[in-house]
């Protein structure tokens, strides 16, 4: 990772672990994913409103000629949002052969884990983003919620979400 993550790119031909994490902040929570899952991590730029998109659907950007999708997970999770400041990135995934850039409010680490070192999710999680957490890796300092990439970004679950914020 580059100094500042500003410029942060996933290099496919690298021989990267499947336990490598790239921590991020979604208001007061820390999460994670698994940085082969991670194309790009960018800052923000100029965001196009697209109107008449869910909430979720903060709008879209031109990256080197694509246009991509940007999802703000605060509202995703059903969280306040808020406007956008200089800490905020996008981070850049792919999903059924599209790109989509994820809000987060700031990018905060790496972090190697095993799959020992990773719990499972509390059963009791019953707010929204529950249903998004795959585990839970505990560090001296914090929790972090390992997010589940596909299930994100499965149009049932934002549909789902988009209506009535209601804890599931």
């Amino acid at each position: 990772m580059t100094s500042g993550t500003a410029g942060w790119q996933h290099d496919e031909s690298s021989s990267m672990s499947a336990d490598e994490y790239i921590l991020f902040s979604v208001a007061d929570t820390l999460c994670g994913l698994k940085i082969s899952e991670v194309q790009e991590i960018k800052r923000v730029s100029e965001i196009t409103p697209v109107h008449h998109a869910p909430p979720y659907v903060r709008g879209v950007i031109n990256l080197r000629g694509q246009i991509v999708t940007i999802l703000d997970i605060c509202e995703k999770f059903n969280y306040q949002t808020s406007e956008i400041d200089t800490n905020m990135r996008i981070v850049i995934v792919k999903h059924e052969e599209e790109s989509i850039g994820l809000l987060v409010d700031s990018i905060e680490d790496a972090i190697t884990a095993t799959q020992s070192q990773i719990a499972p999710p509390p059963s009791n999680i019953n707010k929204i983003e529950g249903q998004y957490i795959t585990g839970i890796y505990k560090t001296n300092d914090a929790l972090i919620a390992i997010l589940d990439k596909d299930r994100l970004l499965e149009k049932e679950c934002t549909d789902q979400n988009s209506s009535a914020g209601a804890e599931v």
